[in-house]
């Protein structure tokens, strides 16, 4: 069976038009020093080689929405500080997966909407993270609900000053994408 791949951020399930290859929780670098610079979608059961449990200086840590006050994730459904799950999922019979920043529809009707939301990475004054299409019903990992840092999520918008294109961009809007397949 066929199938393009991809990663259904702050979701625990895939759309009924995909498979679930594994479930887990969203993994990153401190938010300003060190490690990756790509968001992991580390599965729910780890499994290790040998180990001496040494591996000390370059750590993955947690995942946290950092909207600033008002936003969608902060504002309306309260995710500020919470940690994202994350599932894997396979596109049935479906063997390209895009995802689209500044998009809330497929490019044509030959495309299967997998999920919509919004278009997240770090922080001005962090170290560089993934553009990621963070669902845009998010949930978040049980138990995981205070400040604690780790790699940090923010909102992401086209500053107009530098980009050039505005209008038809906004300043500063949070930029919507989609995640389709085909």
């Amino acid at each position: 069976m066929t199938g393009g791949t991809y990663i259904r951020w702050s979701r625990t399930t895939c759309p009924k038009s995909s498979s679930l290859i594994y479930r887990g929780k969203a993994g990153g670098s401190w938010y300003t020093s060190g490690g990756g610079s790509n968001l992991l979608c580390l599965p729910d059961d780890p499994a290790y080689l040998n180990t001496t449990s040494r591996a000390l200086f370059s750590k993955i840590h947690g995942v946290e929405f950092k909207d600033s006050g008002g936003q969608y994730f902060d504002g309306v459904l309260r995710m500020r500080e919470r940690n994202l799950p994350c599932v894997v999922c396979k596109a049935d019979y479906r063997a390209t997966v895009l995802m689209t920043p500044a998009s809330t529809e497929c490019h044509d009707d030959s495309w299967t909407l997998e999920h919509q939301g919004y278009i997240m990475a770090g922080g001005p004054a962090h170290q560089r993270a993934s553009f990621v299409c963070v669902d845009k019903y998010p949930e978040a990992t049980d138990g995981q609900d205070t400040n604690r840092n780790g790699e940090l999520l923010y909102h992401t918008g086209i500053d107009c000053c530098t980009f050039g294109s505005c209008p038809p961009y906004k300043s500063g809007a949070e930029l919507a994408c989609t995640v389709c397949s085909k």
